[in-house]
């Protein structure tokens, strides 16, 4: 042992979202994703006017520190949540739409 510990990156491709609710008066939505893992959080940009947006975007989570062994998490993985939601202009406003 070298005496350092491993450190980890992980990498969220999000490509699109289909068929998410209107949000706004206007029949669109202006959507935009956000991706957490452990205590950090990324979101992709925001794409208004749409239904379908795609972001086809790569968050990447670099600089992790995993305390588990390796071969213990294929069994049990960490959980990495996945959110849509519709951004307001109004702030705080912002309403979601999915979560995974």
């Amino acid at each position: 042992e070298s005496g350092m510990s491993d450190s980890y990156e992980l990498r969220a491709y999000v490509y699109q979202a289909r068929g998410i609710r209107s949000g706004d008066e206007s029949g669109m939505s202006d959507a935009y994703c956000r991706v957490s893992f452990q205590h950090r959080s990324l979101q992709t940009r925001v794409i208004s006017e749409t239904v379908m947006p795609t972001w086809d975007e790569t968050l990447v989570f670099d600089n992790l520190h995993l305390c588990e062994d390796p071969r213990q998490m294929l069994k049990n993985p960490p959980e990495v949540v996945v959110e849509i939601f519709d951004k307001d202009t109004i702030v705080g406003m912002n309403r979601k739409f999915f979560e995974s």
